[in-house]
């Protein structure tokens, strides 16, 4: 999606509701489509419009008298109506100088849909919105003033040090230092150990991400302009984040894995069958608890900054030796490493596994400045096992063959990532 919300309303209620409302969620860092920023001359109105409305996350309607009295609103109000399923909720209605009554005169299901009054204030509307939308995003003033841009660079030195904790994980003499100290099948225990060894691969896995993630929102609205090298850059990347929180599709991947986490007593079934029901990936959502601890704060117009390792270990022991939100939300980020080894994570280990050949392809099309989806799929599946530095476990230390992991995530790759390679071509296409 190119946009978080799009803006349905009466050309009479731009100047007190809807220009008010863009301008608040822009500064929150949510992408908007409005159309006096997206239309330009010589604009083809109903493609532009068309486009808003099948490209954004969610349509906020301004009901009011003028809105009932207009066609064109009330044709964005039928295709955002017609976007929602049984699960997918897409259109926030805001309620401005007009009764319960009046609306329900126009769409009794319309009126039946909780929605919030301009009656209650701007901030309070831009409130509710983000509540639905999945909170502000922090993002510097330099980025809302740089929506669009044609490049997409990211610092090579993360990509090699989460490739380096890779390898490490791949070597025994690693799994000893994840072992938990602690008794993880008890209530409130979320971190294992605090040993330097899980910190620094905690650190050097995840910091990538999370500078990928806290400027993403911003990336993903300059996709249209991004150049082929770009795009194809931005999709690899954020495929990483997508196979972290969608572990149970890498888990279907291939051969599927007997993978389950979620049912009752899981502390205790996970002593027993960690490969089955030990947690190994994490959901968006507890990601994003997290990155205040990567990410330093910035002032003016400075791009993010990744916390510095040190800095990082000390968030880390002081979540260890404490309790509270920070020790939950760091648990479940290392919840996979603690007492790791390929037999007893195999999801986590495709994880990896996916992640090292990404990584891998991502310095390629660097090197080479690929910027073509056949080049890119070519150079993804000819990587061999027999060449990586990973291949060296075991079989006595798996879970299932090598190989098994390795075709796993070549499939996860034809089944998620190619296709969003094609998507973001077509949809971004001039």
């Amino acid at each position: 999606m190119l946009w978080d919300v799009f803006i349905s309303h009466a050309h009479e209620d731009k100047a007190e509701v809807a220009s008010p409302l863009a301008k608040a969620l822009n500064g929150h860092g949510l992408r908007v489509w409005i159309d006096e920023t997206e239309l330009t001359l010589g604009d083809s109105l109903r493609r532009k419009i068309d486009e808003g409305l099948t490209a954004s996350r969610f349509g906020v309607v301004i009901l009011s008298e003028s809105f009932f009295a207009k066609r064109w609103p009330q044709s964005e109000l039928s295709a955002l109506w017609a976007r929602e399923s049984g699960i997918d909720k897409v259109l926030l209605p805001v309620w401005h100088q007009i009764t319960r009554e009046r609306v329900s005169s126009f769409s009794p299901l319309l009126a039946d849909r909780l929605a919030v009054s301009t009656d209650q204030g701007i901030d309070r509307v831009v409130t509710e919105i983000i509540k639905v939308a999945g909170g502000s995003r922090n993002i510097s003033e330099q980025q809302l003033k740089e929506r669009y841009s044609e490049r997409f660079d990211f610092p090579l030195p993360r990509v090699a040090e989460a490739k380096s904790a890779i390898r490490e994980l791949s070597e025994r003499v690693t799994w000893r230092s994840l072992i938990p100290e602690n008794d993880m099948s008890k209530d409130n225990v979320w971190m294992g150990n605090a040993s330097p060894n899980t910190v620094s691969l905690l650190y050097r896995l995840y910091a990538p991400i999370a500078l990928f993630r806290q400027v993403s929102y911003a990336l993903e609205r300059s996709l249209a302009t991004f150049t082929h090298e770009s795009k194809i850059r931005f999709c690899l990347l954020e495929s990483i984040f997508y196979a972290l929180t969608n572990e149970v599709q890498v888990a279907a991947s291939g051969v599927p894995l007997p993978y389950s986490p979620r049912v009752p007593q899981w502390r205790q079934r996970r002593k027993e069958i960690p490969q089955r029901y030990w947690w190994q990936g994490i959901s968006d959502e507890r990601f994003d608890e997290t990155m205040p601890l990567f990410i330093q704060k910035t002032g003016g117009s400075d791009l993010p900054v990744v916390v510095d390792l040190g800095s990082f270990q000390q968030s880390y022991v002081y979540a260890y030796n404490s309790c509270g939100r920070n020790q939950q939300a760091l648990g479940l980020l290392g919840n996979a490493l603690y007492g790791f080894t390929p037999r007893d994570r195999p999801v986590y280990w495709r994880l990896l596994t996916f992640w090292w050949r990404i990584y891998t392809l991502y310095e390629e099309t660097v090197k080479t400045s690929n910027g073509d989806i056949a080049r890119a799929d070519e150079c993804f599946s000819s990587q061999s096992l027999s060449g990586s530095e990973i291949s060296t476990v075991s079989q006595e230390d798996l879970f299932e063959p090598m190989e098994t992991t390795w075709l796993a995530a070549g499939q996860f790759w034809n089944t998620f990532v190619l296709p969003r390679l094609h998507t973001c071509f077509l949809t971004c296409a001039e």
